[in-house]
């Protein structure tokens, strides 16, 4: 690069030089990522692979590239909003809405939504964002069975390799995670139980009582009342029971529902917050499907 030569004296704010370089790895859509050689022979360790069920192949075929997440919007607090994310030149990553200026297109996309199973709803009349209202019963379970088949394998395959489900392997999930797992952070949820009246409690001294919540390794356990309490767990600590999980008792019995499908967990949690779902209706919910115990 003899040909490039650079004379800039910035002290006196004088700049020379052929040209600048700059050095960009990935993309404002695609963020780098770094791999590490695979390893082959016999040191190769054990890989789990489970396909992809047909209700989640839908839902990311009618997603593509966008997702729904939380925006940073006081009249769209709590909602489910169709955006993509993005990415700076320092590592920042940022969630940014998709707003449709023509109704008509955006009920184009509504309508790939809809096919796949999910409710939707465009905020503005004439544009605006597509908002999740929820998915359709009969593709929440299917999501749900599938999740819960892929837990069950995922078990007994551990069990038939003799290796720890947190360590010793490397998990290949082809069975991907929808792309409606939210970017909502424990900071931003504990705000939002604050503002709600909750406490924090240590994990040694919690005892359950309502209004309280407690963190622990990453994770975010919140007790709603004394009978419904809900979890939020890094996804090495799940084992394969999905990073959110609704616990409830009823009659004495307890029942827990395990899964990885934010807007299910969220949606729930927020409204019970909100007031817009009460206990009672909740745990019944829990204690008759019993997806997860």
């Amino acid at each position: 690069m003899s040909y490039n030569f650079d004379e800039s004296d910035p002290m006196t704010d004088y700049f020379h030089t052929n040209f600048y370089l700059t050095l960009g790895i990935g993309s404002y859509r695609q963020p780098y990522r770094m791999e590490l050689p695979k390893i082959t022979g016999k040191d190769s360790p054990e890989v789990f692979r489970y396909p992809e069920g047909p209700a989640h192949k839908a839902m990311r075929q009618a997603l593509g590239k966008a997702r729904f997440g939380f925006i940073e919007s006081r009249k769209h607090i709590g909602e489910m909003i169709l955006g993509e994310d993005f990415y700076g030149s320092q590592g920042e990553h940022y969630f940014w809405p998709k707003e449709y200026s023509s109704a008509k297109t955006a009920q184009k996309r509504i309508g790939k939504l809809e096919a796949a199973g999910m409710h939707c709803e465009l905020t503005g009349c004439n544009g605006g964002y597509i908002r999740l209202l929820g998915y359709t019963p009969e593709t929440e379970s299917s999501l749900e069975r599938e999740r819960q088949e892929y837990a069950t394998a995922y078990r007994k395959w551990v069990s038939e390799h003799g290796i720890s489900p947190n360590t010793g392997t490397v998990h290949q999930n082809i069975f991907k995670s929808n792309q409606t797992d939210t970017i909502m952070t424990n900071r931003e949820i504990i705000r939002k139980l604050k503002r709600r009246g909750y406490s924090r409690v240590d994990i040694d001294t919690d005892s359950r009582a309502a209004k309280t919540f407690y963190t622990y390794r990453g994770g975010l356990h919140i007790n709603g009342t004394e009978d419904l309490s809900f979890h939020i767990v890094p996804p090495q600590d799940s084992l394969g029971l999905g990073r959110f999980a609704i616990c409830a008792t009823r009659n004495g019995e307890s029942s827990q529902l395990g899964t990885d499908h934010a807007p299910f967990f969220f949606g729930r949690l927020l409204a019970f917050l909100k007031g817009e779902r009460k206990e009672n209706e909740i745990i019944d919910g829990i204690c008759t499907d019993r997806k997860t115990e």
